[in-house]
């Protein structure tokens, strides 16, 4: 509003003065061709030059639209066909953020030619045909995204990548996400692609490869990294002994230890991780080395699951073992597992007194069935066969509790003497 104020003063201002040049001196204009002559003032010269001027720009631009009809038609139909592509590219996102493939893959597709941007249209579209399984589409969407945009390789690559996943041919796919990450080895999305197809194959070897670039990028939660780096070396830590392999104890540990001193650190430093290694150990007569890793790990931070596992360790030198396990009870007394290491440990020293007592501080702090059973077998061997039947009982009705509820028959009258 208060610029049209200062342009209708500004206009008023020059008129004002322009009149007053004109009443002043209208000035003189003569114009002269052979036996014409054209007289006039100088202000209705110029008034007439502009008109004539505007005449005659008016009729170029109606000339010109009647001698190129074709041309401004196809501009408006142009711009037509934009506006057309560009409501149908909006329809077409909505309904795949939505998860209405269908008209998505259609609206996306239908708009592509006139779109502002075809490759947005080309990539929402396959991914829509990708969620239909229409793979051909696909296919043919990101080969023509290639030709119209080859700047776009990475980004088509991926999406290559997906399809393929899609289809599952997950070699194909790893092939490919190989190569490409020796070029982008820090692109996230590729990173967790593979790690994708990796879990799908069932690649532990594979995941274990991941696990310091996971961890570096960190691309996964803490809980979600040791869960996969828990699950795949256990898993690799199985396989690293074969029964038919007809190789000897020694060259079997040396397998195993080769194996762990590959692992990430990390990984190394987590408790069923330490656990599942110490057992292979223990089976494959590494009582030493067992005995070495749980010590060290145990005086460094504490762990029940670990703690369980030293009272498995055979041969001699026990009483050491039971001196260092009662060390620990000083700060653990309520570790149930601790007090089960101190029994076994008690037994291989054979004093029953002092197993007994701790198998029953055990179970006091945790029932377990496996227990119970390892406890009533050491007292059925010191022929206290009525405690022993009692723990048997103790964990029979313990899992009966688990069985369904179903009718029973009256218990069985004793007959008279």
């Amino acid at each position: 509003m208060k610029r049209l104020f200062l342009l209708l003063l500004l206009i008023l201002v020059v008129g004002a003065w322009t009149g007053q040049l004109m009443v002043r001196d209208p000035g003189y204009v003569l114009l002269a061709f052979e036996q014409t002559t054209v007289e006039t003032s100088l202000w209705v010269f110029i008034v007439a030059t502009l008109l004539l001027f505007l005449i005659l720009h008016g009729v170029i631009n109606l000339l010109s639209g009647i001698r190129l009809p074709e041309l401004g038609w196809g501009q408006w139909r142009l711009k037509r066909k934009r506006k057309a592509a560009e409501r149908s590219t909006l329809r077409g996102l909505l309904a795949l953020s939505e998860g209405n493939w269908q008209k998505a893959q259609k609206d996306l597709i239908a708009s592509t030619q006139h779109a502002a941007i075809p490759f947005i249209n080309q990539t929402a579209a396959t991914k829509a045909a990708m969620e239909q399984g229409d793979f051909d589409t696909a296919e043919k969407l990101i080969q023509q995204a290639r030709r119209q945009t080859p700047h776009a390789k990475l980004a088509l690559d991926i999406l290559a990548i997906e399809l393929d996943i899609a289809r599952g041919e997950l070699r194909s796919a790893l092939s490919t996400l190989v190569a490409l990450r020796r070029q982008h080895s820090q692109h996230k999305t590729l990173l967790s692609l593979q790690l994708g197809i990796y879990e799908r194959l069932q690649d532990w070897q594979g995941i274990l490869d991941l696990l310091p670039e996971l961890k570096r990028q960190n691309l996964l939660d803490n809980a979600r990294w040791e869960a996969l780096a828990e699950q795949a070396t256990i898993t690799q830590l199985h396989q690293q002994i074969d029964p038919k392999a007809g190789l000897t104890a020694e060259v079997q540990r040396k397998q195993l230890q080769s194996f762990w001193q590959s692992l990430p650190e990390a990984a190394r430093d987590l408790d069923p991780v330490v656990a599942a290694y110490v057992e292979q150990l223990l089976n494959q007569a590494g009582d030493k080395l067992a005995e070495s890793l749980l010590k060290e790990r145990l005086n460094r931070r504490w762990s029940d699951l670990l703690a369980g596992l030293y009272g498995r360790i055979q041969g001699d030198k026990a009483q050491r073992r039971y001196e260092q396990a009662q060390a620990w009870l000083v700060e653990q007394e309520q570790s149930p597992e601790l007090h089960l290491t101190l029994a076994r440990l008690a037994q291989q020293l054979q004093n029953w007194d002092q197993a007994c007592l701790h198998f029953e501080a055990a179970l006091t702090l945790k029932a377990e069935l496996a227990w119970m059973a390892e406890y009533a077998r050491l007292l059925q061997h010191l022929g206290q066969q009525d405690k022993a039947n009692l723990w048997l009982n103790r964990g029979f009705e313990q899992v009966a509790i688990l069985a369904p509820k179903l009718p029973m028959p009256e218990p069985a009258l004793s007959s008279p003497s």
